[in-house]
C-alpha cells in the first residue's frame, strides 16, 4: 500500500510539473506573500516555508476532513497551485521547491523565499479552506506532493514520514522555524489512511429483521482515525452497535449491522467509512412468497352434510405468484369454479373454501389451504348434540312396594346420536355397565314410605337428562287397616300423612294418591324404645324425623324416617322443674322459628305448654299464667303472632244436674306466657262470634296463607264440624258441618268419629282422621271425600291364574272369591275390573274359575271356570257384566263332559284350547275347538301311557316338540311336571317324584316356559318359591324365595307368567298381591293388591 501511495504522489507531482512549465510568468513575491499570511505568527525566515506547508497542510486536513474521496482533493490542490504560481516562472518554482525540499532536510540559516513554497503553502490553505468535504488522506497528499517538487527523493521519504506523524503544533513554528525543523526531523509521521477494506453482502435475507457483516481487522494506520456510517450501525471489536461518528485504532474490527426491508427483493445499504477509506455492505431481502395473514372465520351450528363455502379473503404482501394448495376440502380463486387440486395465486386474487360438513352431531370438518408458505384454515361444526341419553327401567316397574330398604334397579340407556354415554346415576347413586351402559345397574337405597328415584344420564357432550326414566318405590310392610288411630299429621313433601296407632302401637305413612298404608315405625320396622300408647305426631323435616307423643311413656319419642328407629327425645322425669316430672305429654307441635318442639303436657286435668330444645332435648315450661287452660286437646304454632294456640274442652262443671263445660281455643303468649282465651267460651262469655260455637274442639291445625288456624269439633250438633278460626278476630268459620240456626257446609260422607285434623298445604284441603270409619277424609270446599285403602270392589281376595297382553302392558287374573276378571296395569298399578261376576240379564256368571289365557288374535279371555265349562270373556264389550259367553260346556260345543276344567293353553294358529282337569284322582286333558267349543279327549287313565294325571293346575304348549307340559299339584309328595304327546296322549315325567334333582317340589301349582333358557318357571305353592327347571335333565333351582332374593315373601304363589328383560310375574293367593320378580337377582316387588 505504501509503494501505491507513493506511486501516486510521483504522478501528481509530474502533473503539477507539467502544468506549470505550461502556465509561464513570475508573481513568487505575491505567492510568497500569499504564504507568509497564512501562517498568523511566522517569522520572516523564508527557509521554512516548505515545513509551514506541510503543517498547514495537515492542520487543515485534520479540521475539515468530510466524505470526498481523496483523489479528488488531491486533484482540486493541485490545480490551486498551478493558479497560484500561474505569474512565476515554472523554472524558478522547480528550483525553488528544490531548494525548500533542501532547507528542509539541512535547515540553513537563509533568508531567502521561494515562490514555489509559497504557492504549495496557499494552495494547500486554499484547499481547506474551500473544501469543506475534503478528506484529511486528500490534504496530506496534496502538501507531500508540493513538497516533493522541491526535494530530492531523500527528501521525499522523509516528507512521506512527516504525514505519518502527528502535525506539528502552530506554536512551535510561529516561536522559531529552526526549532520546528528540529522538532519535524525528530518525531515519526502520522499515518490514518487504512488499507482498503471490504463487506461482503448478503443476499436472500429475512425481511425486517437485523443482519450483521462479518468482522474485518482495520490495519495500515498508527493512530486513532476517525469512524463513520450510513446506513446502518457499526461495532468495534465486541462493543456495542451504534450509528455516531467515533474512532479506531490499527488491529481493531470492525462489523456492520443493518435492518433488512420489509419487503422482498429489496437491497439495505450501509457505507462505512474510516479514515477517508469506505465500503458498503449490501443486504438484499429474500423474494417474499410469505403472504399477509389471512383467516377464515368458523361456522358452527351447520346442517349434516351441507357444502359450506368460507368468506373470501384476498392475498397481499407477495412478491410474485406463488402454489396454493388445500386438504379436507376445496378452493376457489376470484368466483372460479372450486377445485382441490394444486394451483398459483398473486397478489389481489381472492380465495375462499368449502367443506362438506359431517352427518354427525357436533362434529368438525377442518380445511386447511396452503399460500406460500402461510396455512390457514376453515372450519364447519354440525348442530350440536342438545339431546341426552334416554334411559329405561326394567326392573322394578314403574310403581312398586318392598320391605327391603335397598332395591336392585336395573335398566339400559341409549343415545340417539350414538355418542359416548358416560353416566347414569339413580338419585346420585352411579350405576355400574360393562357394555357402555347399553345396560346397566345399581344398588338403591330407599327410605321408609314412598320414595321417587329419577334416573339421570349423561353423555360425552356434557348432555344430562335429570329425569330419563322414573321409579316409585315404597318401602316397608304394609298395613291393612287402622285399628285405632289417635292423631293425623300431613308430610308435604313426600305427599302423605303420618298416623299413629295406639292399637298397632305405630307411626303409619298413607299415600294421599292411592290410599296404600305402610308401617314406618312399630313391631318388626326400627329398633329402639317400644311405643306404648302414642297419641299425636308431629314432622321434624329438617331432621327427617317425626316426634311422637307416648303417655304410656309419660315421653316424645324421636322416629328416624328413613330407618324406622325410634328413641327417646324428652321425657317427663327429664323436666328440671318440681310438680312436672309427673307430666304425661298428650300432643306436640313444632315451632321451627325457635328451633323447638311444644308439648302439651296433663298434670292432673291441668295443663302446661313445654318447650323442648330440638338440639338437646331439655324442656322448660312456657305458658305462666292467665286464663285456665283444662282438658286440654291439641296444640299448634301461631308464628305469625309469636303465640301457641291450644284447642280445650275447658272446665268441667254442673248447672244443676247438667254437667256443663268452657271449649274454646286458647293463646299462650311467647313474650309473656300469659294464657287467654282466644275463641270460644271463657267461662263468662263467649270471646269471638262465628256460624257455630264449639261443643268438643278435638284437635288444631294452621292455615298460614289463610291467616286461620283449623280446629276439629268431633260433637258440633250432634254431627261434628270443621272450624276455621279468623287469626285476628277468633271469628268462627263452620268449614264442613252444621251452621248454627240451621243448614251445612259440605256434603257426602259425614263425619264418624273425628279425631284429628291436619292442614294439607299443597292443595288446601284438610285431612280429617275418623277412627270410626278406619279413613281419612279429605275435606275439599266443605264436602268430604274418603281417601280409602284401595275399595273393597277392587281388591283381590283369592287370584289365580295369571296371563300377560305385552302389547298393553298389563295382566289378567281370576278371583275366585269374588268372581272377577281384573287386569293390573304395569306402569300404574291401578287395578281394573274386566268381568265381574254379577249376574245381568241370564249372562253367565262366574262360579270357580281358576286360570286365565289370553286369546290376542281373537281379543278375548278364556277362562276355564269349574263347575260352568271354558268361558270366553269378550275384551271389546265395555261392559263388564255383559261379556261373558260360555265357549264349551254343559250346553256348548259336542264332545265328552268337561268336568272340573281347571287349567288351559291355547293354539291360535290351529284355533284350539287344551284344557286340563282339577280331578284329583282322575284328571283328563281335553282339546277345544275354540270356534265351535267341540270337545276331544287327548290324554287320560283311559287314553295314553303313563303316570296318571292328577289335578292339572297348570299346562302350557310346547309346539316345537309336539306335547303339552302340565304341572299336577299334590302337597303330600309335591306333584310332578309331566310332558304329554299332542299325537298318543302318551304321558312321561319330566321332573318331580325322583326326576331330576336340586330343590324339591313342595307343591307344584303353576308353570310358564322360558324357551330361551330351556327351563320352565314354577310357582310352589307350598314352598312358596318360584323355581327353574332344567327342561333337559329335570333338575330343579330356586331362583326367588325364601332363600333368593329380597323383598317381600311370598305367601302362596298361585298364577304366574314370563315378561320381557328377565321379569316374571307371579300372583298370590295367600296375600292377595301381584309380584315382579328380577330372575338375575331373585329380588321380589309387590305390584299391586
Amino acid at each position: 500500500m505504501k509503494h501505491i501511495n507513493a506511486l501516486i504522489r510521483l504522478c501528481i507531482l509530474s502533473l503539477v510539473f507539467v502544468l506549470t512549465a505550461c502556465g509561464g510568468g513570475s508573481g513568487g513575491s505575491d505567492d510568497g506573500g500569499s504564504a507568509n499570511s497564512s501562517v498568523t505568527s511566522s517569522t520572516n525566515s523564508t527557509n521554512s516555508s516548505a515545513v509551514s506547508s506541510a503543517d498547514s497542510s495537515t492542520s487543515s486536513s485534520e479540521n475539515n476532513a468530510s466524505e470526498n474521496s481523496s483523489s479528488s482533493v488531491a486533484e482540486s490542490s493541485a490545480n490551486s497551485s498551478v493558479e497560484s504560481s500561474a505569474s512565476s516562472d515554472a523554472q524558478s518554482s522547480v528550483e525553488s521547491a528544490s531548494s525548500t525540499a533542501s532547507s528542509v532536510i539541512a535547515i540553513p540559516d537563509t533568508s531567502s523565499s521561494s515562490s514555489a513554497e509559497s504557492s504549495s503553502h496557499s494552495s494547500t490553505e486554499s484547499s481547506a479552506s474551500n473544501s469543506e468535504e475534503n478528506s484529511s488522506s486528500s490534504n496530506a497528499e496534496s502538501s507531500a506532493s508540493s513538497s516533493e517538487e522541491s526535494s530530492s527523493s531523500s527528501n521525499a521519504e522523509s516528507s512521506t514520514s512527516s504525514e505519518e506523524s502527528s502535525s506539528s503544533s502552530s506554536s512551535s513554528v510561529e516561536n522559531s522555524s529552526s526549532s520546528s525543523s528540529d522538532s519535524s526531523s525528530s518525531e515519526a509521521s502520522e499515518d490514518t489512511i487504512p488499507d482498503a477494506f471490504a463487506f461482503a453482502g448478503q443476499l436472500d435475507v429475512t425481511p425486517g429483521v437485523f443482519v450483521m457483516s462479518e468482522a474485518i481487522t482495520i490495519a495500515g494506520i498508527n493512530a486513532p482515525t476517525a469512524i463513520e456510517i450510513i446506513g446502518g450501525e457499526y461495532a468495534i471489536d465486541d462493543g456495542l452497535f451504534t450509528d455516531a461518528d467515533g474512532t479506531i485504532t490499527d488491529g481493531q474490527t470492525v462489523r456492520v449491522r443493518v435492518l433488512t426491508a420489509d419487503t422482498g427483493l429489496t437491497t439495505t445499504t450501509a457505507t462505512l467509512t474510516i479514515g477517508g477509506i469506505s465500503s458498503h455492505f449490501d443486504v438484499t431481502t429474500q423474494v417474499d412468497i410469505t403472504p399477509d395473514t389471512f383467516s377464515f372465520e368458523a361456522q358452527t351450528d351447520v346442517a349434516f352434510s351441507a357444502l359450506v363455502e368460507s368468506n373470501s379473503v384476498t392475498i397481499s404482501g407477495l412478491d410474485e405468484p406463488v402454489i396454493i394448495n388445500v386438504t379436507g376440502g376445496e378452493y376457489s380463486i376470484d368466483g372460479a369454479g372450486f377445485t382441490p387440486e394444486e394451483g398459483v395465486i398473486q397478489v389481489g386474487e381472492s380465495v375462499r373454501l368449502r367443506v362438506a360438513a359431517a352427518d354427525t352431531f357436533g362434529t368438525t370438518t377442518t380445511a386447511t389451504i396452503i399460500v406460500g408458505n402461510i396455512s390457514a384454515e376453515f372450519s364447519v361444526t354440525t348442530i350440536k348434540d342438545t339431546s341426552a341419553p334416554t334411559a329405561n327401567v326394567l326392573f322394578p316397574l314403574p310403581v312398586g312396594m318392598t320391605t327391603s330398604n335397598t332395591i336392585l334397579v336395573r335398566g339400559t340407556a341409549n343415545d340417539a346420536e350414538n355418542n359416548e354415554i358416560t353416566a347414569v346415576t339413580i338419585e346420585g347413586v352411579p350405576a355400574t355397565s360393562d357394555d357402555g351402559f347399553a345396560t346397566w345397574q345399581a344398588q338403591v337405597p330407599l327410605a321408609l314410605g314412598k320414595t321417587i328415584l329419577d334416573v339421570t344420564t349423561q353423555d360425552i357432550n356434557g348432555n344430562i337428562d335429570t329425569n330419563a326414566a322414573r321409579i316409585t318405590m315404597t318401602s316397608g310392610t304394609s298395613v291393612e287397616n287402622f285399628e285405632r288411630p289417635r292423631a293425623i299429621e300431613f308430610d308435604a313433601e313426600n305427599n302423605r300423612a303420618l298416623v299413629v296407632d295406639e292399637t298397632l302401637k305405630a307411626l303409619l305413612s298413607v299415600d294421599l294418591d292411592t290410599g296404600g298404608r305402610i308401617m314406618l315405625s312399630g313391631a318388626g320396622t326400627g329398633e329402639g324404645t317400644t311405643f306404648s300408647k302414642p297419641t299425636s305426631v308431629a314432622l321434624d323435616s329438617d331432621n327427617h324425623r317425626a316426634l311422637v307423643t307416648d303417655i304410656g311413656r309419660k315421653a316424645v319419642i324421636a322416629v328416624d324416617l328413613t330407618t324406622g328407629d325410634r328413641s327417646i327425645f324428652s321425657a317427663s322425669s327429664d323436666c328440671v322443674l318440681s310438680g312436672l316430672k309427673d307430666r304425661v305429654p298428650l300432643a306436640v307441635a313444632m315451632d321451627k322459628a325457635n328451633n323447638r318442639a311444644l308439648t302439651l303436657d296433663c298434670v292432673s286435668i291441668a295443663a302446661a305448654v313445654m318447650a323442648i330444645d330440638l338440639t338437646t332435648g331439655e324442656s322448660s315450661r312456657l305458658d305462666t299464667g292467665g286464663a285456665r287452660m283444662e282438658n286440654v286437646t291439641g296444640i299448634a304454632v301461631d308464628s305469625l303472632n309469636n303465640r301457641a294456640l291450644v284447642s280445650a274442652f275447658g272446665q268441667s262443671f254442673f248447672v244443676g244436674d247438667v254437667p256443663q263445660n268452657t271449649p274454646s281455643v286458647l293463646a299462650i303468649d311467647f313474650a309473656t306466657g300469659t294464657r287467654t282465651v282466644f275463641s270460644g267460651d271463657n267461662g263468662s262469655r263467649l270471646v269471638g262470634a262465628g256460624q257455630n260455637d264449639f261443643e268438643n274442639p278435638v284437635s288444631i291445625s294452621m292455615d298460614v296463607a289463610g291467616n286461620r288456624a283449623i280446629v276439629l269439633d268431633a260433637d258440633t250438633d250432634g254431627l261434628g264440624a270443621l272450624f276455621g278460626v279468623d287469626l285476628t278476630t277468633g271469628f268462627r268459620t263452620v268449614l264442613s258441618g252444621p251452621r248454627d240456626g240451621g243448614g251445612s257446609t259440605g256434603t257426602k260422607d259425614p263425619f264418624t268419629e273425628a279425631i284429628s285434623v291436619a292442614y294439607n298445604s299443597l292443595t288446601g284441603n284438610n285431612l280429617v282422621l275418623d277412627a270410626a270409619r278406619d279413613l281419612i277424609i279429605n275435606v275439599r270446599n266443605g264436602f268430604r271425600f274418603p281417601i280409602a285403602n284401595r275399595t273393597n270392589a277392587t281388591l283381590f281376595e283369592t287370584p289365580n291364574g295369571l296371563a300377560l297382553d305385552s302389547d298393553n302392558n298389563r295382566v289378567f287374573t281370576v278371583d275366585h272369591t269374588r268372581g272377577t276378571l281384573f287386569s293390573v296395569d304395569l306402569n300404574s298399578a291401578q287395578i281394573g275390573i274386566i268381568s265381574s261376576g254379577a249376574q245381568t240379564d241370564g249372562i253367565l256368571d262366574f262360579d270357580l274359575p281358576f286360570n286365565v289365557a289370553f286369546d290376542r288374535d281373537n281379543n278375548r279371555i278364556l277362562v276355564p271356570d269349574v263347575p260352568e265349562g271354558l268361558i270366553s270373556v269378550d275384551l271389546t264389550v265395555g261392559d263388564s257384566t255383559r261379556n261373558r259367553s260360555l265357549l264349551s260346556g254343559a250346553g256348548a260345543g259336542s264332545g265328552p263332559t268337561l268336568d272340573s276344567p281347571f287349567s288351559v293353553a291355547l293354539d291360535t294358529e290351529n284355533n284350539i284350547a287344551y284344557v286340563g282337569t282339577a280331578v284329583q284322582a282322575d284328571a283328563k286333558l281335553f282339546v277345544v275347538d275354540t270356534v265351535t267349543g267341540a270337545r276331544t279327549l287327548l290324554s287320560a287313565s283311559t287314553k295314553g301311557t303313563g303316570p296318571t294325571l292328577r289335578s292339572v293346575q297348570s299346562i302350557i304348549l310346547d309346539k316345537d316338540n309336539n306335547r303339552v307340559l302340565a304341572a299336577n299339584s299334590n302337597f303330600s309328595d309335591g306333584g310332578f311336571i309331566c310332558a304329554i304327546d299332542l299325537t298318543t296322549g302318551n304321558r312321561n315325567i319330566i321332573s318331580g317324584l325322583g326326576v331330576g334333582g336340586g330343590t324339591p317340589f313342595g307343591s307344584v301349582a303353576y308353570i310358564a316356559s322360558d324357551t330361551v333358557n330351556n327351563r320352565l318357571l314354577a310357582a310352589d305353592s307350598k314352598s312358596n318359591a318360584i323355581i327353574a327347571v332344567d327342561l333337559t335333565t329335570g333338575d330343579r333351582v330356586e331362583v326367588s324365595g325364601p332363600n333368593t332374593g329380597s323383598g317381600p315373601l311370598f305367601g302362596s304363589p298361585s298364577g304366574i307368567a314370563l315378561g320381557e328383560n328377565n321379569i316374571v310375574f307371579v300372583i298370590d293367593s295367600g296375600l292377595d298381591q301381584l309380584f315382579a320378580v328380577d330372575l338375575i337377582s331373585g329380588e321380589r316387588v309387590m305390584v299391586a293388591r
